[in-house]
């Protein structure tokens, strides 16, 4: 006779079969810094190609180990890390002419890294400061002391030494490879990107690729629940986001399809106006004074046993429109019911783009 913990592992799966619109996202769209980027204007300092075999992240940026670029299939020395951070136009710090170039004619925003120490690979040398740009337009943008014009939709990466000298690379790869970001979000990913903070039981808080299972998280004004998992975790995702900004100056950034507690009503993010209110942790109310969109890294949907969870102080349902909540709910009972009596955590993915469970004891 099967045991208790297999007849719900199998009615785990029978539910899992009942929700593939939850599980079996729609094409995700990737930050870009991962993979071969071929010259397409330099001089002879500049390696003719460029490669990132992995990137990590951390703290809220990505990292481009030593360890792991090659220039012109040379590996590279040591084990220093470019940090690589999303920037919006015209908010770099070090005011360079291609920050000011991007700001002028750049949408969306791009990533930027400057190495602390000299990058060796073989005979190819570049230099200490160098500032690394990773950017993917919408429209041509031309390059500040370089004839090239980055055409739109394409992948580029360049870097400008401190002496000056610029190197441009265009990324290896079409649009299928998922290196431009969707002009609408995605109607199968609801989630909240990799930034978004979640305060635990401790009163600490944590960015949202932070989070682990078993995490004490505040669901509501003083209650706190426990997270059994995740119905996605794709810390590479670069997709556009709905944002709502609040008279409290509370600000929440999820994807439409994201049910919120607006004028205390579950409605998706997508159907919030202005003037509309959204419950916050306190208990309180806060009318909406912006609605807007960005472009942000991750997707992560953390699911509690309680159902909701307080994302940057507002509080939101962790289910989605692909499901009715109350429906939702009772299909992820087994789910928690593992969790509870098992201690197994489980996580539906899709990075594939196959469902997957992995259960963790």
């Amino acid at each position: 006779m099967p045991s208790e913990a297999h007849v719900m592992f199998r009615y785990s799966l029978f539910s899992l079969a009942l929700l593939p619109v939850v599980v079996i996202a729609s094409k995700v769209t990737i930050h870009g810094l991962k993979g071969k980027f071929e010259i397409i204007n330099g001089n002879r300092a500049c390696p003719l190609d460029i490669e990132h075999a992995t990137v990590t992240r951390k703290n809220g940026a990505y990292q481009l180990s030593n360890s792991d670029v090659t220039h012109n299939d040379v590996a590279c020395e040591g084990e220093n890390v470019l940090e690589v951070r999303k920037t919006e136009p015209g908010k770099n710090p070090d005011s360079l002419a291609m920050d000011k170039q991007l700001a002028a004619e750049l949408r969306a925003p791009y990533y930027h890294g400057v190495l602390d120490s000299a990058r060796v690979c073989g005979i190819s040398k570049v230099a200490n400061g160098t500032h690394f740009f990773f950017v993917n337009t919408e429209s041509p943008v031309a390059v500040p002391k370089s004839s090239v014009t980055l055409e739109a939709d394409t992948k580029y990466m360049v870097f400008i030494e401190p002496n000056g000298n610029t190197c441009v690379y265009q990324k290896e790869g079409t649009e299928e490879d998922g290196l431009v970001p969707s002009a609408e979000p995605s109607d199968g990913r609801a989630c909240f990107p990799a930034e978004a903070t979640v305060k635990l039981m401790n009163g600490r808080e944590k960015e949202m690729h932070q989070l682990k299972v078993g995490d004490m998280v505040q669901v509501g004004p003083a209650t706190y629940s426990q997270v059994y998992g995740f119905t996605h975790a794709d810390e590479d995702a670069l997709t556009f986001f709905v944002e709502l900004k609040t008279e409290a100056r509370e600000e929440v950034v999820l994807s439409p399809g994201h049910y919120v507690y607006a004028n205390e009503k579950l409605v998706p993010a997508s159907d919030v106006e202005v003037g509309d209110t959204l419950q916050l942790a306190n208990g309180r109310r806060s009318r909406v004074v912006s609605v807007g969109s960005s472009l942000n890294d991750g997707l992560y949907n953390p699911q509690t046993v309680h159902g909701d969870i307080v994302v940057n102080n507002v509080v939101v349902s962790t289910y989605t429109t692909a499901v009715k909540p109350s429906i939702a709910h009772c299909m992820l009972l087994p789910f928690r019911a593992m969790f509870r009596s098992l201690g197994m955590a489980v996580f539906l993915t899709s990075e594939e783009r196959l469902p997957s469970i992995k259960l963790v004891l």
